[in-house]
């Protein structure tokens, strides 16, 4: 058992070596009891086109279970950005503009969540689906409607690293094998640590 601890404990600390880890938060970012939130859809950078929807949907599921914030509905938010004619994200964006400034307060968004997606991917064996890499790459950030000041930002990369496990399933069953977390369980960790700084920060004030 002893053993398998110290195995257990290399695993983690070589399974996820190369992660990035930044978080900046604006003093001025302060929240009186429940504040509004739009999400809008996260830019796909170089991945498949429905990551976007599927990141902004897990942070609303995330976000909505720290009762700090009220979520506007994001067909309402998508409806608010195709009336203005934008079609992208704000991801490279320096600040809102004033029509959509008004636009997102007529919902009554007080906050907007938006980011870019830059890796999900997996590599698994062919015979048995075992994970034998994989890596997920986001960036995200808050940003004030009303000053159009971005309060959060984060940007965070996981990858994950079978151990002891290549392209062939092993013929021993006394081979060991510890496969990598999917790609999807590290973006579910990812979302689950950039909401917990921006929860952790709340709590300060």
């Amino acid at each position: 058992m002893r053993y398998f601890i110290i195995f257990m404990s290399f695993f983690l600390l070589f399974s996820c070596a190369d992660n990035i880890n930044k978080v900046r938060v604006s003093d001025n970012f302060k929240i009186d009891g429940a504040a509004t939130l739009a999400v809008l859809n996260f830019k796909n950078v170089g991945v498949h086109s429905s990551l976007g929807e599927k990141v902004a949907e897990k942070f609303s599921v995330e976000i909505i279970q720290t009762n700090k914030f009220k979520l506007i509905d994001r067909n309402n938010t998508k409806k608010v950005f195709e009336e203005i004619g934008f079609q992208g994200n704000l991801e490279m964006m320096g600040s809102l503009d004033e029509k959509t400034k008004v636009k997102l307060k007529q919902l009554g968004a007080q906050y907007l969540m938006t980011g870019s997606v830059f890796s999900f991917e997996e590599r698994r064996r062919h015979e048995d689906n075992f994970v034998l890499y994989a890596k997920t790459h986001i960036t995200a950030k808050l940003i004030n409607i009303e000053s159009g000041e971005v309060v959060w930002t984060s940007e965070m990369m996981r990858d994950s690293k079978a151990i002891n496990a290549d392209e062939r399933k092993p013929k021993s069953i006394m081979k060991v094998e510890i496969q990598a977390k999917s790609a999807e369980k590290l973006l579910d960790d990812i979302v689950g640590e950039m909401v917990e700084s921006i929860l952790k920060k709340l709590k300060k004030n």
